[in-house]
């Protein structure tokens, strides 16, 4: 009885070595290109940022410190970059733009949310093809 657990440990502890080797193996022959990675999160972060500060915009136009035009500039660098990173990941992924036609020209959250985990999937699923960013 006592070979025998021995005889199973054994087998189990060759097993998960085999299985660290496999993974060693992926991780060499990865070619991820970290420029795209650093791109890719970016803009994950901006429209993560976007709806975490949803408010940040009623904040804007309620600003005493600010004039009409700097509370302006402000709204559209926000909007813009909520477009930007948008049209990014709408290149490499699913993305249905009838979403950001809505009447708040914004994809809503929840579906944000399940985009944000299609895009992910994605990119973990492609990041040892070396992607390259389309202009």
């Amino acid at each position: 009885m006592r070979k025998l657990r021995i005889i199973y440990f054994l087998v189990i502890l060759s097993i998960g070595c085999a299985g660290n080797k496999k993974l060693d193996l992926e991780r060499e022959n990865c070619n991820e290109n970290l420029i795209f990675k650093k791109e890719f999160f970016s803009n994950l972060s901006i429209l993560d940022d976007y709806y975490k500060n949803k408010s940040k915009s009623t904040n804007i136009a309620n600003d005493i410190q600010l004039n009409f035009e700097e509370k302006l500039e402000k709204l559209d660098k926000i909007k813009s970059d909520y477009y930007k990173a948008i049209r990014f990941f709408s290149k490499y992924s699913k993305t249905n733009s009838e979403h950001a036609g809505n009447y708040i020209n914004q994809i809503p959250y929840n579906k944000y949310l399940n985009y944000r985990k299609v895009w992910i999937n994605w990119y973990e699923k492609n990041k040892c093809k070396n992607l390259e960013l389309i202009e």
